[in-house]
């Protein structure tokens, strides 16, 4: 499962809170910035999207990078 989310703290309970109930349900949950393989982020973002088989945007905060990121999902199925 991937998460599109804003990078910010305020949201790390939030993405806690996924990664407990994904966990209980056992899968794996990832955010991009726990991977950090590439030069570029972007290249992380798709690749994380294309992998998943769920992806959970939170809109919360209007963040431009998530919405980019979950159009990006459309395209991917």
């Amino acid at each position: 499962m991937a998460v599109m989310m804003a990078f910010e703290a305020r949201f790390n309970s939030v993405y806690n809170a996924l990664q407990s109930a994904v966990t209980a349900a056992g899968m794996d949950c990832q955010r991009v910035d726990d991977i950090w393989v590439r030069d570029h982020i972007i290249q992380d973002v798709v690749s994380l999207i294309y992998r998943a088989s769920i992806v959970i945007c939170d809109l919360t905060g209007r963040n431009a990078n998530v919405f980019y990121e979950m159009g990006d999902c459309t395209h991917a199925w």
